[in-house]
């Protein structure tokens, strides 16, 4: 299944211990096993190096890429550590607001829904939800993102800010990736890609946004590891849904050389260098994973036609 085909595996954030509000995400002993997973059935190969290769169909088999989302500051102690430790290599994707001081909106939303002085919460297009159990929390957290990704950045930004009042937090103090640690990641040899600013779906975003998001992003992590970025992550990641052929072209208009989606499935030659798709493997053993990224590699992702023209 596996023979000129790229598997390319998708993270976010890794905690050593999964916040009470959000249980199901990846915590470090998880991802232990399923670096141990990838490392010993997978030749992995730096992103750039497979994307050159695809169109020849010259990649080894069972190939395979790493890559993460976002950018978290527990990456430093948590992840950066353990792909030293097997020398693998891994392109990170990074939304650049909180370079200059604006975490991530969703682990703002995160931090306001943990405050016990919050028992409801709302904004406006959603019911009122109520906080009064843990699994309220955790039930909010998931109706709240789901609803707030999809809104335009100053609806979404101005409900968070309200949800921050209610529940007298800041976002000054929500944890945020460190220029040092970008630094850290770009001098160990690792890729260093961009995810928008603010990550906004740029679906929902008007042309002068969304443009503004894929170019400023660039040019802000270019100037703060002093080398060149030159790939790309939509957010979200759904062709079609997420993004369109408009955004591709925009990419391809501000210098990235290559994006990635959230789209199941493997490279192989015929996949487009702007929408190599990507999947997690959750595991929980090797026996599931094995599964999943099996399945995976049956999978034939759908590609947006691409407008070539500048």
């Amino acid at each position: 299944l596996a023979r000129k085909r790229l598997s390319v595996f998708v993270f976010h954030k890794v905690p050593e211990e999964p916040s009470a509000v959000d249980p199901h995400d990846l915590d470090l002993s998880a991802f232990k096993r399923l670096l141990d997973f990838i490392e010993a059935r997978f030749k992995v190969l730096p992103l750039p190096d497979a994307i050159r290769s695809l169109p020849a169909g010259r990649l080894p088999r069972g190939s395979a890429c790493i890559t993460f989302d976002d950018g978290y500051a527990d990456w430093a102690t948590g992840i950066l550590p353990e792909l030293a430790r097997r020398n693998l290599h891994a392109t990170f994707y990074i939304s650049t607001g909180q370079l200059d001081g604006v975490p991530l909106w969703h682990e703002r939303v995160a931090q306001a829904l943990t405050q016990p002085v919050l028992t409801s919460c709302g904004v406006p297009g959603l019911p009122v939800l109520p906080l009064h159990t843990l699994h309220d929390r955790q039930q909010a957290r998931v109706a709240l993102e789901k609803y707030l990704k999809y809104q335009p950045l100053e609806v979404r930004d101005a409900a968070i800010e309200n949800l921050e009042a209610a529940a007298g937090v800041s976002a000054r103090t929500v944890r945020r990736l460190s220029v040092e640690t970008l630094r850290r990641i770009h001098n160990a040899g690792l890729e260093v890609g961009a995810h928008t600013v603010n990550h906004p779906i740029l679906a929902v975003s008007d042309g002068v946004t969304a443009r503004r998001e894929i170019g400023e992003a660039r040019e802000k992590l270019a100037h703060c590891i002093g080398g060149p970025v030159r790939a790309f992550a939509y957010p979200n990641g759904r062709p079609g849904t997420d993004f369109s052929a408009e955004h591709i072209r925009m990419v391809r208009q501000a210098g990235y050389t290559s994006a990635v989606t959230t789209q199941a499935g493997a490279a192989d030659r015929h996949t487009p260098a702007f929408q190599i798709p990507r999947f997690t493997p959750w595991g929980p053993g090797a026996l599931r994973t094995s599964l999943q990224v099996g399945r995976n590699l049956l999978a034939r992702p759908r590609y947006i036609q691409e407008d070539q023209s500048d």
